[in-house]
């Protein structure tokens, strides 16, 4: 693949990765925001322990996607591991939920081995 094109497809990849986090990472927080602050009593039975971490391994997945955007390979890591735990705590049936939330960490870490490889051969 020539110079350009390499860093044409490194670059759609990042951006990829990008444009997949805030869609995953904004579909989170309204989840979150909705189910903390839209509670009204009669709504269904108070949080318990499951959801709470729950909720705080949706956030560190939310966190994860972000810390991507900077650093790809620790920020893709937290993310994946954060969602496969929250998946083992909260199993979900809907397995495009499951795939989609899955998305930026699984660019992210594409991103990272891409750019490890492209930095190799150009270097020698």
């Amino acid at each position: 693949m020539s110079q350009i094109g390499s860093q044409t497809g490194l670059m759609f990849l990042r951006w990829s990765a990008r444009a997949a986090t805030l869609f995953v990472a904004g579909t989170f927080a309204l989840l979150i925001v909705g189910e903390l602050v839209a509670r009204y009593p009669g709504s269904g039975s108070p949080i318990d322990l499951r959801e709470w971490i729950g909720f705080a391994l949706l956030a560190g997945t939310w966190l994860g996607m972000v810390m991507a955007w900077r650093w790809e390979l620790p920020g893709a890591s937290l993310s994946l591991i954060a969602w496969a735990l929250f998946l083992l705590i909260i199993p979900l049936e809907n397995h495009v939920v499951q795939i989609t939330a899955a998305v930026p960490g699984v660019l992210f870490l594409a991103d990272w081995a891409a750019r490890r490889v492209h930095h190799t051969a150009r270097t020698g």
